[in-house]
Protein backbone atom coordinates (compact mmCIF):
# COMPACT_ATOMS: atom_id res chain seq x y z
CA UNK A 1 0.00 0.00 0.00
CA UNK A 2 2.90 2.23 0.78
CA UNK A 3 4.47 1.88 -2.63
CA UNK A 4 0.93 2.47 -4.68
CA UNK A 5 0.16 5.61 -2.32
CA UNK A 6 3.85 7.53 -3.05
CA UNK A 7 3.17 6.22 -6.89
CA UNK A 8 -0.20 8.55 -6.70
CA UNK A 9 1.26 10.90 -4.47
CA UNK A 10 3.89 11.89 -7.36
CA UNK A 11 1.60 11.15 -10.33
CA UNK A 12 -1.43 12.98 -9.19
CA UNK A 13 -1.15 15.89 -11.24
CA UNK A 14 -0.99 14.37 -14.20
CA UNK A 15 -3.45 12.04 -13.79
CA UNK A 16 -5.41 15.12 -12.70
CA UNK A 17 -4.33 16.71 -16.05
CA UNK A 18 -5.68 13.66 -17.66
CA UNK A 19 -9.21 13.56 -16.34
CA UNK A 20 -9.59 17.59 -17.17
CA UNK A 21 -8.92 16.68 -21.06
CA UNK A 22 -10.70 13.81 -21.10
CA UNK A 23 -13.51 16.33 -19.80
CA UNK A 24 -12.79 18.57 -22.65
CA UNK A 25 -12.55 15.83 -25.41
CA UNK A 26 -15.49 13.63 -24.51
CA UNK A 27 -18.20 16.16 -25.46
CA UNK A 28 -16.27 16.86 -28.39
CA UNK A 29 -16.30 13.44 -29.93
CA UNK A 30 -19.99 13.34 -28.93
CA UNK A 31 -20.84 15.95 -30.70
CA UNK A 32 -18.90 15.05 -34.12
CA UNK A 33 -21.12 11.45 -33.80
CA UNK A 34 -24.22 13.54 -33.54
CA UNK A 35 -24.96 12.10 -29.92
CA UNK A 36 -27.67 14.89 -28.59
CA UNK A 37 -29.10 15.26 -24.96
CA UNK A 38 -25.92 14.68 -22.61
CA UNK A 39 -24.12 16.09 -20.34
CA UNK A 40 -20.50 14.85 -19.01
CA UNK A 41 -19.15 14.97 -15.43
CA UNK A 42 -15.96 14.43 -13.51
CA UNK A 43 -15.90 14.00 -10.24
CA UNK A 44 -16.09 17.05 -7.48
CA UNK A 45 -12.19 16.21 -6.40
CA UNK A 46 -11.20 15.56 -10.00
CA UNK A 47 -9.74 12.31 -9.04
CA UNK A 48 -10.08 9.77 -6.75
CA UNK A 49 -9.31 10.95 -3.46
CA UNK A 50 -6.22 9.63 -1.31
CA UNK A 51 -8.50 8.30 1.26
CA UNK A 52 -10.84 6.63 -1.09
CA UNK A 53 -7.79 5.05 -2.64
CA UNK A 54 -6.46 3.51 0.72
CA UNK A 55 -9.62 2.11 1.43
CA UNK A 56 -10.09 0.46 -2.06
CA UNK A 57 -6.56 -1.14 -1.35
CA UNK A 58 -7.68 -2.17 1.92
CA UNK A 59 -10.74 -3.72 0.50
CA UNK A 60 -9.40 -5.63 -2.07
CA UNK A 61 -6.80 -6.71 0.30
CA UNK A 62 -9.66 -8.00 2.68
CA UNK A 63 -11.18 -10.62 -0.17
CA UNK A 64 -8.27 -12.48 -0.58
CA UNK A 65 -7.91 -11.86 -4.37
CA UNK A 66 -4.86 -10.81 -5.94
CA UNK A 67 -3.66 -7.57 -4.64
CA UNK A 68 -2.98 -4.41 -6.09
CA UNK A 69 1.04 -4.58 -7.03
CA UNK A 70 0.96 -1.07 -8.99
CA UNK A 71 -0.67 1.87 -9.27
CA UNK A 72 -1.68 0.99 -13.02
CA UNK A 73 -3.44 -1.47 -11.60
CA UNK A 74 -6.12 0.22 -10.43
CA UNK A 75 -8.55 1.37 -13.04
CA UNK A 76 -10.62 3.99 -11.85
CA UNK A 77 -8.35 6.93 -10.34
CA UNK A 78 -9.76 8.88 -12.90
CA UNK A 79 -13.70 8.90 -13.32
CA UNK A 80 -15.80 10.73 -15.25
CA UNK A 81 -19.58 10.29 -16.17
CA UNK A 82 -21.45 10.43 -19.17
CA UNK A 83 -25.47 10.90 -18.49
CA UNK A 84 -27.78 10.90 -21.53
CA UNK A 85 -30.92 11.46 -21.77
CA UNK A 86 -32.82 8.76 -22.72
CA UNK A 87 -31.77 5.25 -22.32
CA UNK A 88 -30.95 4.33 -25.70
CA UNK A 89 -28.47 6.68 -26.29
CA UNK A 90 -26.55 4.85 -23.92
CA UNK A 91 -25.32 2.83 -26.79
CA UNK A 92 -24.56 5.68 -28.79
CA UNK A 93 -22.38 6.67 -26.69
CA UNK A 94 -20.85 3.20 -26.05
CA UNK A 95 -20.24 3.35 -29.53
CA UNK A 96 -17.86 6.18 -29.74
CA UNK A 97 -16.33 5.15 -26.93
CA UNK A 98 -15.52 1.83 -28.77
CA UNK A 99 -14.12 3.63 -31.53
CA UNK A 100 -12.44 6.65 -30.56
CA UNK A 101 -10.48 4.79 -27.43
CA UNK A 102 -9.13 1.68 -26.57
CA UNK A 103 -11.58 -0.34 -24.30
CA UNK A 104 -10.22 -2.44 -21.51
CA UNK A 105 -12.80 -4.92 -21.18
CA UNK A 106 -11.77 -7.02 -18.65
CA UNK A 107 -11.97 -4.02 -16.33
CA UNK A 108 -15.19 -2.64 -17.97
CA UNK A 109 -18.97 -4.08 -17.09
CA UNK A 110 -22.40 -3.50 -17.47
CA UNK A 111 -23.96 -3.21 -13.74
CA UNK A 112 -27.57 -3.85 -14.91
CA UNK A 113 -26.39 -7.48 -16.49
CA UNK A 114 -25.24 -8.74 -13.12
CA UNK A 115 -28.54 -7.57 -11.28
CA UNK A 116 -31.17 -10.54 -10.37
CA UNK A 117 -34.65 -10.22 -12.90
CA UNK A 118 -36.44 -9.90 -10.31
CA UNK A 119 -34.57 -7.46 -8.01
CA UNK A 120 -33.25 -3.95 -8.11
CA UNK A 121 -30.43 -1.97 -8.06
CA UNK A 122 -27.49 0.12 -9.99
CA UNK A 123 -27.85 0.10 -13.45
CA UNK A 124 -25.15 1.92 -15.72
CA UNK A 125 -22.54 1.33 -17.88
CA UNK A 126 -18.33 1.42 -16.40
CA UNK A 127 -15.92 1.52 -19.25
CA UNK A 128 -12.00 2.03 -18.39
CA UNK A 129 -10.44 3.29 -21.44
CA UNK A 130 -7.40 4.80 -22.38
CA UNK A 131 -6.07 7.22 -25.56
CA UNK A 132 -5.67 5.06 -29.00
CA UNK A 133 -2.20 4.75 -29.92
CA UNK A 134 -3.00 7.45 -32.87
CA UNK A 135 -4.27 9.84 -30.21
CA UNK A 136 -1.56 9.73 -27.89
CA UNK A 137 1.03 10.65 -30.63
CA UNK A 138 -0.14 13.74 -30.41
CA UNK A 139 1.55 16.60 -28.95
CA UNK A 140 -0.91 17.31 -26.13
CA UNK A 141 -1.80 13.79 -25.26
CA UNK A 142 1.44 12.19 -25.37
CA UNK A 143 2.05 12.30 -21.56
CA UNK A 144 -1.02 10.35 -20.90
CA UNK A 145 -0.10 7.66 -22.25
CA UNK A 146 -0.79 4.42 -20.95
CA UNK A 147 -3.30 6.31 -18.14
CA UNK A 148 -6.68 4.87 -17.90
CA UNK A 149 -9.79 5.94 -16.99
CA UNK A 150 -13.16 4.92 -16.01
CA UNK A 151 -16.31 6.56 -17.55
CA UNK A 152 -19.79 5.59 -16.56
CA UNK A 153 -22.46 5.88 -18.79
CA UNK A 154 -26.37 5.79 -17.75
CA UNK A 155 -29.51 7.62 -18.42
CA UNK A 156 -30.83 10.92 -16.23
CA UNK A 157 -33.45 8.23 -14.86
CA UNK A 158 -30.55 5.65 -14.47
CA UNK A 159 -29.05 8.47 -12.61
CA UNK A 160 -31.44 9.38 -10.50
CA UNK A 161 -31.87 6.25 -8.82
CA UNK A 162 -28.01 6.31 -8.40
CA UNK A 163 -28.35 9.03 -6.36
CA UNK A 164 -30.67 8.40 -4.50
CA UNK A 165 -29.98 5.02 -3.74
CA UNK A 166 -26.56 6.56 -2.42
CA UNK A 167 -28.10 9.05 -0.15
CA UNK A 168 -30.18 6.78 1.28
CA UNK A 169 -27.40 4.31 2.11
CA UNK A 170 -28.74 0.96 0.50
CA UNK A 171 -27.06 -1.00 -1.69
CA UNK A 172 -28.33 -4.31 -1.93
CA UNK A 173 -31.69 -5.97 -1.32
CA UNK A 174 -29.99 -7.77 1.96
CA UNK A 175 -29.68 -4.85 3.63
CA UNK A 176 -32.71 -3.39 3.34
CA UNK A 177 -35.31 -3.54 5.78
CA UNK A 178 -37.57 -6.68 4.69
CA UNK A 179 -40.48 -4.29 4.82
CA UNK A 180 -39.16 -1.66 2.68
CA UNK A 181 -37.54 -4.11 0.02
CA UNK A 182 -41.17 -4.02 -2.06
CA UNK A 183 -41.41 -0.39 -1.92
CA UNK A 184 -38.07 -0.01 -3.56
CA UNK A 185 -38.18 -2.94 -6.20
CA UNK A 186 -41.61 -0.73 -7.19
CA UNK A 187 -39.83 2.36 -7.29
CA UNK A 188 -36.57 0.74 -9.45
CA UNK A 189 -39.52 -0.41 -11.95
CA UNK A 190 -41.32 3.03 -12.17
CA UNK A 191 -37.83 4.11 -13.34
CA UNK A 192 -37.08 1.52 -16.11
CA UNK A 193 -40.47 1.94 -16.97
CA UNK A 194 -40.34 5.87 -17.72
CA UNK A 195 -36.99 5.38 -19.44
CA UNK A 196 -39.24 3.12 -21.87
CA UNK A 197 -41.72 5.66 -22.11
CA UNK A 198 -39.68 8.53 -22.41
CA UNK A 199 -38.32 6.81 -25.78
CA UNK A 200 -41.70 6.12 -27.03
CA UNK A 201 -42.75 9.59 -26.62
CA UNK A 202 -40.11 10.98 -28.28
CA UNK A 203 -40.32 8.24 -31.56
CA UNK A 204 -44.15 9.31 -31.57
CA UNK A 205 -43.12 12.91 -31.50
CA UNK A 206 -40.75 12.10 -34.18
CA UNK A 207 -43.06 10.60 -36.18
CA UNK A 208 -46.18 13.67 -35.99
CA UNK A 209 -43.28 16.17 -37.08
CA UNK A 210 -42.43 13.96 -39.59
CA UNK A 211 -46.59 13.69 -41.06
CA UNK A 212 -47.46 16.75 -39.77
CA UNK A 213 -47.07 18.47 -43.66
CA UNK A 214 -48.70 15.38 -45.32
CA UNK A 215 -51.70 16.13 -42.69
CA UNK A 216 -52.18 19.56 -43.29
CA UNK A 217 -52.13 19.20 -46.93
CA UNK A 218 -54.69 16.52 -46.50
CA UNK A 219 -57.34 18.22 -43.75
CA UNK A 220 -56.13 21.36 -42.30
CA UNK A 221 -59.58 21.19 -39.99
CA UNK A 222 -58.46 17.89 -38.66
CA UNK A 223 -54.67 19.15 -37.69
CA UNK A 224 -55.03 21.02 -34.06
CA UNK A 225 -53.14 23.84 -32.91
CA UNK A 226 -49.51 23.11 -31.67
CA UNK A 227 -45.89 24.67 -31.38
CA UNK A 228 -45.21 21.42 -34.70
CA UNK A 229 -48.49 22.12 -36.59
CA UNK A 230 -47.43 26.15 -36.64
CA UNK A 231 -44.18 25.59 -37.26
CA UNK A 232 -45.18 23.21 -40.43
CA UNK A 233 -48.38 25.88 -41.54
CA UNK A 234 -45.32 28.46 -41.01
CA UNK A 235 -42.70 27.32 -43.43
CA UNK A 236 -45.45 25.83 -45.87
CA UNK A 237 -48.01 27.70 -46.85
CA UNK A 238 -47.81 31.04 -48.98
CA UNK A 239 -50.44 33.31 -47.66
CA UNK A 240 -48.19 33.46 -43.94
CA UNK A 241 -44.59 34.04 -46.46
CA UNK A 242 -46.91 36.62 -48.40
CA UNK A 243 -48.18 38.68 -45.16
CA UNK A 244 -44.66 38.62 -43.54
CA UNK A 245 -43.27 40.31 -46.19
CA UNK A 246 -45.43 42.69 -46.29
CA UNK A 247 -45.25 43.24 -42.52
CA UNK A 248 -41.52 43.52 -43.12
CA UNK A 249 -41.47 45.88 -45.32
CA UNK A 250 -44.08 48.53 -43.52
CA UNK A 251 -41.39 47.83 -40.43
CA UNK A 252 -38.30 48.42 -42.71
CA UNK A 253 -36.69 45.16 -42.21
CA UNK A 254 -36.18 41.71 -43.48
CA UNK A 255 -37.75 38.61 -42.28
CA UNK A 256 -35.64 36.22 -40.04
CA UNK A 257 -35.42 33.01 -39.34
CA UNK A 258 -38.90 30.71 -37.99
CA UNK A 259 -39.93 31.42 -34.08
CA UNK A 260 -43.02 29.76 -32.96
CA UNK A 261 -42.87 30.48 -29.54
CA UNK A 262 -45.69 31.57 -27.70
CA UNK A 263 -47.89 31.04 -31.05
CA UNK A 264 -50.01 28.69 -29.79
CA UNK A 265 -50.73 30.65 -26.46
CA UNK A 266 -51.31 33.92 -28.73
CA UNK A 267 -53.83 31.31 -30.94
CA UNK A 268 -55.60 29.32 -28.64
CA UNK A 269 -57.10 32.12 -26.50
CA UNK A 270 -58.72 33.87 -29.32
CA UNK A 271 -60.36 30.61 -30.13
CA UNK A 272 -58.52 29.17 -33.07
CA UNK A 273 -57.72 25.71 -32.48
CA UNK A 274 -56.71 23.74 -35.80
CA UNK A 275 -55.07 24.89 -38.65
CA UNK A 276 -58.39 24.92 -41.16
CA UNK A 277 -60.01 27.86 -38.55
CA UNK A 278 -56.38 29.54 -39.08
CA UNK A 279 -55.74 29.71 -42.70
CA UNK A 280 -59.57 30.76 -43.03
CA UNK A 281 -58.97 33.98 -40.45
CA UNK A 282 -55.63 34.25 -41.90
CA UNK A 283 -57.62 34.85 -45.51
CA UNK A 284 -60.45 36.56 -44.36
CA UNK A 285 -58.19 39.41 -42.88
CA UNK A 286 -55.42 40.01 -44.68
CA UNK A 287 -55.80 43.46 -45.60
CA UNK A 288 -57.28 44.01 -41.77
CA UNK A 289 -53.90 43.02 -40.25
CA UNK A 290 -52.21 44.86 -42.62
CA UNK A 291 -54.21 47.96 -42.19
CA UNK A 292 -53.66 47.47 -38.62
CA UNK A 293 -50.36 46.63 -38.31
CA UNK A 294 -49.35 49.43 -40.61
CA UNK A 295 -51.39 52.19 -38.09
CA UNK A 296 -49.83 50.79 -35.03
CA UNK A 297 -46.37 51.38 -36.09
CA UNK A 298 -47.31 54.80 -37.84
CA UNK A 299 -46.40 56.81 -34.81
CA UNK A 300 -43.13 55.35 -34.71
CA UNK A 301 -40.39 57.54 -35.88
CA UNK A 302 -38.41 54.32 -36.39
CA UNK A 303 -40.14 50.88 -35.76
CA UNK A 304 -37.57 48.59 -34.02
CA UNK A 305 -39.65 45.13 -34.62
CA UNK A 306 -37.90 42.08 -35.28
CA UNK A 307 -39.66 40.17 -38.22
CA UNK A 308 -39.56 36.63 -37.68
CA UNK A 309 -41.66 34.06 -39.79
CA UNK A 310 -44.64 33.78 -38.07
CA UNK A 311 -44.67 37.58 -37.08
CA UNK A 312 -48.08 37.73 -38.99
CA UNK A 313 -50.09 35.47 -36.98
CA UNK A 314 -49.83 37.42 -33.98
CA UNK A 315 -50.79 40.48 -35.62
CA UNK A 316 -53.83 38.38 -36.51
CA UNK A 317 -54.26 37.46 -33.06
CA UNK A 318 -54.05 41.40 -31.81
CA UNK A 319 -56.64 42.77 -34.72
CA UNK A 320 -59.36 39.48 -33.74
CA UNK A 321 -59.12 40.40 -29.69
CA UNK A 322 -59.31 43.97 -30.72
CA UNK A 323 -62.70 43.86 -32.83
CA UNK A 324 -64.06 43.35 -28.88
CA UNK A 325 -63.75 47.30 -28.67
CA UNK A 326 -63.68 46.32 -25.03
CA UNK A 327 -60.79 47.45 -23.60
CA UNK A 328 -60.60 45.15 -20.18
CA UNK A 329 -61.26 42.15 -22.80
CA UNK A 330 -58.11 43.46 -24.35
CA UNK A 331 -55.99 43.65 -21.08
CA UNK A 332 -56.96 40.39 -20.02
CA UNK A 333 -55.96 38.83 -23.15
CA UNK A 334 -52.31 40.69 -23.52
CA UNK A 335 -51.93 39.24 -19.82
CA UNK A 336 -52.92 35.37 -21.02
CA UNK A 337 -50.22 35.70 -23.46
CA UNK A 338 -47.80 37.71 -21.58
CA UNK A 339 -47.53 41.09 -23.58
CA UNK A 340 -46.62 43.96 -23.40
CA UNK A 341 -46.25 43.74 -19.32
CA UNK A 342 -46.70 46.99 -17.31
CA UNK A 343 -48.21 49.15 -20.23
CA UNK A 344 -51.21 46.57 -21.01
CA UNK A 345 -53.42 49.19 -20.81
CA UNK A 346 -51.66 51.71 -23.36
CA UNK A 347 -51.59 49.03 -25.63
CA UNK A 348 -55.45 47.99 -25.11
CA UNK A 349 -56.35 51.52 -26.16
CA UNK A 350 -54.17 52.05 -29.20
CA UNK A 351 -55.13 48.69 -30.50
CA UNK A 352 -58.78 50.02 -30.44
CA UNK A 353 -58.42 53.01 -31.78
CA UNK A 354 -56.23 51.27 -34.48
CA UNK A 355 -59.40 49.03 -35.31
CA UNK A 356 -61.43 51.87 -35.17
CA UNK A 357 -59.64 53.47 -38.31
CA UNK A 358 -59.12 50.76 -40.34
CA UNK A 359 -62.44 49.47 -40.01
CA UNK A 360 -64.16 53.22 -40.66
CA UNK A 361 -61.80 54.05 -43.15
Amino acid sequence: MADILAEYDSQRTIYEEFAKALADLLPKLLTEHKVRGFSVELRRSIIKERSSLERKIQGKAATQTKAYEQLSDITDIIGLRVITDFEDNVNKVLKVLESEFEVDKSNSMDKGELLDPNGFGYRSVHYVVALTKGRSRYGEYKRFKGLKSEIQVRSILQHAWAEIEHDIGYHSPEAIPRESRRQFSRLAGLLELADEEFIDLRNSLNKYKREIRAKIKEDRSAVLIDADSITSFVNTEPIVGKLDAEIAKIAGTEVLQVFTTGLPRYLLNVQITNIGELHAKLSEHHAEVLGFFRKYSDPLKKPSFHVYKGFCLIWLCFYLISISQDEEIVIMYLDRVETAKGRQRDVAKRFIANYKLISHK
